[in-house]
């Protein structure tokens, strides 16, 4: 870290909300006060159409705009390659700050990690005792090599990061609150919830790795880390099973106007079955 001021790099991802994004991060300033170690970046896809009607403009974010990445999590890992902070950290673009004087806070937290290495995350009422948008320090990435996974074509990148933190032993919520002023959003695009849940199961081993990864590089050893990784794989697998129960599957999967699969999501879904036959050994 370079000291009590280092810069905090906030990732948003923008995808058909201008008007929220522009109050997201005018909150964001608004209660960063006279903080002016803070950067914000903001991803845009050039076929984003509610951009196009009401075009973003703010010339204190640094935008990044291009072809729309197949996933969240490429988008996101765009975003962090572009970032120059210390500290990484991703909000979505429909919610707000709600807590002043945050970077302080935020950086006070990170200060008290073992070598910068553990999962903080702000309150979000709607997602409570989840690190639904995780504080990352620059040393975590370089050392796993990504800011978010980046198979999963929805949700998952903050349940990765959740669970690594479980893993870890490493994960606690901070005194700073989010919300999204209009409540829980109605998820698009949500196909093959049974098949993407078991993948996410199928990867726990590469989250075990990462974890002790990071283990090893806060200076505390991963010893302690193995002796509890049983009960804390199993916390893990308890806390996911909601994704693998068939009448919550078939409400998400209903919940919503699917239509067809478009052919970037068939991609990333054939990335996905090759990726979970590899994980089988099959």
């Amino acid at each position: 870290m370079k000291g009590t001021m280092s810069t905090i790099s906030v990732l948003i991802p923008a995808r058909g909300r201008p008007l929220e994004l522009a109050r997201g991060i005018r909150s964001l300033r608004d209660a960063a006060g006279k903080d002016a170690a803070i950067e914000i970046l903001v991803a845009i896809d050039d076929d984003d159409e509610a951009f196009h009607r009401a075009p973003f403009h703010d010339p204190g974010a640094r935008l990044l705009t291009g072809p729309r990445p197949a996933t969240l999590g490429a988008k996101l890992n765009t975003l962090a390659a572009a970032a120059t902070g210390e500290i990484l950290w991703f909000i979505a673009d429909d919610y707000v700050m709600d807590t002043a004087g945050w970077p302080d806070r935020f950086r006070a937290e990170v200060a008290t990690l073992p070598g910068g290495i553990g999962i903080l995350y702000p309150h979000d009422g709607l997602h409570d005792d989840h690190a639904s948008f995780p504080l990352l320090t620059r040393r975590m990435v370089a050392t796993v090599g990504y800011f978010a996974p980046v198979w999963f074509p929805y949700w998952f990148v903050d349940t990765w990061w959740d669970e690594i933190g479980i893993l870890l032993g490493s994960r606690r919520r901070i005194d700073v609150q989010v919300s999204a002023p209009e409540g829980r959003g109605r998820s698009h695009g949500v196909f093959d919830v049974a098949f993407w849940a078991q993948l996410f199961e199928d990867m726990r081993s590469m989250r075990v790795r990462d974890a002790r990864a990071l283990a090893a590089e806060s200076g505390q050893g991963v010893e302690a880390m193995l002796a509890a990784l049983p009960a804390r794989y199993a916390r893990c697998a308890q806390r996911t099973s909601p994704l693998r129960d068939p009448a919550r599957v078939a409400y998400w999967e209903s919940n919503q106007t699917l239509g067809s699969r478009p052919a970037r999501y068939q991609a990333v879904k054939a990335e996905g079955e090759r990726l979970m036959a590899a994980l089988r050994g099959l």
